[in-house]
């Protein structure tokens, strides 16, 4: 599981040879991530953002049959370079879901491998509908795309 697409695009060959050919990489983001408009019956199917994906790595180096999509919710500040204070709440979990928005056994077998860590872990078939509350909370604080690229863009009117 890798938490944030750009700190993985220098690393995202190594990444992909990690994972086995029937394997899942999760790519849990606050914003919107490369995959945002994959898998859907869509007008923007195929549409890359450029803030996040600029160059189309990420999309080249994991095939998309392979990446589970999640948001995380775990309050975290940033002190120091190097040192981040974790803010336990009751609503800390990782929502994960397929692509496009159906529930999976895979799921359910990562939902079981990271529960057993502690973390709690919610299966969507939803997958977007958090990314979409956090970008109407917070347009131009997400990690992924700003509000700018999205203004005038009816979002869920196209997916």
């Amino acid at each position: 599981m890798i938490n944030g697409t750009r700190q993985c695009l220098g690393a995202s060959t190594h990444i992909a040879g990690l994972v086995s050919r029937d394997g899942a990489i999760i790519l849990p983001q606050n914003g919107l991530s490369y995959w945002y408009f994959e898998k859907l019956g869509s007008p923007l199917r195929g549409s890359r953002l450029a803030s996040v994906a600029p160059d189309g790595t990420l999309t080249k180096t994991f095939p998309l049959d392979a990446v589970i999509g999640g948001v995380v919710n775990k309050p975290a500040n940033l002190v120091e370079p190097g040192r981040v204070r974790l803010a336990d709440q009751p609503g800390d979990r990782i929502e994960i879901g397929e692509l496009d928005n159906r529930v999976t056994p895979r799921l359910a077998a990562i939902k079981s491998g990271i529960e057993s860590s502690g973390w709690p872990v919610h299966v969507t078939d939803g997958l977007r509908d958090p990314h979409q509350a956090r970008i109407s909370a917070s347009r131009s604080r997400s990690c992924g795309a700003s509000g700018q690229e999205l203004v005038g863009l009816e979002m869920r009117q196209a997916l």
